[in-house]
């Protein structure tokens, strides 16, 4: 069953709406005693849950957190992975695309307006995950190599929603058409595979999200879009734990993604998000990974102390960076965690690369 179908949620809201109904109906019925009393207590706790599930498909349709109902099983479950977290060796972006037809792939219109959507098998991850792609107006243009952005959701969340959600293709689209920056497409993805809460890593065993994500994704873009192979035209960005993944991302495989954007994330990823294996999760937090880089790409953490833990964290990823100069905290005093903060943010991330990069139109 597909939660993210129209009628699926409109059927799952009338029929809580039915049941709720029904159970007032019952409740209001004449009668006394024990029993009838408890029926009553059971009768109102089961019109609420009814109540929270019709919410809560509206939600899930507008955001496209879960796709089916093994989605929300796995997620619920954590089903942590077997073994230790596998390295990724860096591997520069290829010159020329891939001639692979692995990598050739069918896009169709999707629910968000303005993208289009594929299925995709990676050949090097063996992960199977829905990407959706926006491209500015008059793409393609004769001679013009496109920058890339990389947008990534949150757990739970997938490919779908994020980008209107956060204002992306509006706001991209305004600041070409100002010259504030180059011509640049938007891919999103999902990370949360098989419903599990994202890691962005590769898990021993388990599922290889490092190499979906620094491999098969940018060969993938290369090969279906006009887009540059300079670095500094790649950007990787990501709210609340996809900003772990884009942080992770920006400061592991800086060779794939020259900038990395943090939007009120964390520094220690969740408890469930790697294998139970003692250190692992600790060895995973982005100031540790950090430390012993040889190569720091640009990186640019965006928190609030509204937002519980979001300033203490980025701060101290900043603190173990080995060149903080290359690192922007942009450490705010108000905004919370959630859709109505992050769209205001997302031009001054846009305003930020345009400093970093003044000239770094495609190439």
């Amino acid at each position: 069953m597909n939660l993210l179908h129209g009628w699926v949620v409109s059927a799952v809201v009338l029929l809580s709406l039915a049941l709720t109904g029904l159970g007032f109906g019952l409740v209001t019925r004449l009668g006394n005693g024990f029993l009838h009393g408890t029926k009553r207590v059971v009768t109102i706790l089961a019109a609420q849950m009814c109540m929270f599930v019709a919410f809560a498909s509206v939600i899930n349709y507008q955001f496209g957190f879960f796709r089916n109902p093994g989605e929300i099983s796995a997620f619920l479950a954590g089903n942590p992975g077997e073994g230790k977290v596998g390295v990724v060796a860096p591997a520069a972006l290829p010159a020329t695309p891939t001639s692979d037809p692995r990598y050739a792939l069918t896009w169709k219109d999707s629910s968000d307006v303005g993208l289009k959507a594929t299925n995709f098998l990676g050949p090097e991850s063996g992960i199977k995950a829905e990407m959706r792609a926006w491209v500015p107006r008059g793409y393609p243009a004769a001679g013009v190599k496109y920058n890339v952005i990389l947008l990534l959701p949150g757990t739970p969340g997938n490919a779908s929603a994020i980008a209107p959600a956060i204002g992306a293709p509006n706001a991209l689209q305004a600041a070409i058409d100002s010259g504030k920056i180059p011509p640049t497409i938007l891919i999103t993805s999902d990370i949360n595979f098989a419903g599990r809460v994202a890691t962005c890593a590769d898990i021993i065993g388990g599922q290889k999200a490092e190499t979906w994500f620094a491999r098969d994704v940018p060969k993938a873009i290369q090969a279906n879009f006009n887009v540059t192979t300079n670095v500094d035209g790649w950007t990787v960005i990501g709210p609340s734990m996809g900003a772990y993944c884009a942080a992770r991302l920006g400061i592991l495989h800086p060779e794939v993604y020259g900038n990395a954007v943090w939007l009120h994330g964390i520094d220690r990823p969740l408890d469930d998000s790697f294998p139970i294996t003692p250190g692992v999760v600790n060895s995973q937090r982005l100031s540790a990974l950090i430390k012993n880089v040889t190569r720091q790409g640009n990186l640019m953490f965006v928190s609030s102390t509204e937002d519980s833990g979001t300033t203490d964290d980025a701060q101290r990823v900043v603190d173990a960076a080995p060149d903080p100069s290359k690192i922007y905290h942009d450490a705010r005093t108000q905004g919370g965690h959630g859709w109505v903060q992050w769209i205001k943010e997302f031009p001054d991330i846009l305003t930020w690369l345009a400093k970093i990069h003044p000239t770094a139109h495609a190439s």
